[in-house]
């Protein structure tokens, strides 16, 4: 895909179109935020450079909290999984030393 993505750079520089690069840019990261193109986009070099910049923030935002949630998630059946492990050691523990009493007997 990058490999594509960058021929096409390479063409387009050859014919001449260097002004569709940074559109080609804008379109790119528009595209992988998954922010879509909607009726108001800044028109500026600028603008376009901190839209993208906000977007990218954005969307490493709701991985870090997705991520963080998940990891909570698992960390809460661990720990459950862990209790519940060490109650039958426990047991087992308690029913060998009731064994071991009723032998010494």
């Amino acid at each position: 895909m990058v490999t594509c993505g960058v021929s096409v750079l390479y063409k387009l520089q050859q014919l001449g179109m260097r002004r569709f690069q940074g559109l080609a840019l804008w379109w790119a990261v528009m595209t992988v935020t998954t922010v879509g193109y909607g009726d108001i986009v800044p028109t500026t070099t600028a603008g376009r450079f901190v839209a993208s910049g906000l977007m990218i923030v954005g969307f490493a935002s709701l991985s870090l909290l997705t991520g963080f949630v998940a990891s909570m998630l698992v960390h809460r059946r661990a720990a459950t999984e862990t209790e519940t492990a060490f109650m039958r050691i426990e047991q087992q523990l308690e029913e060998i030393e009731r064994l071991i009493r009723r032998d010494a007997a």
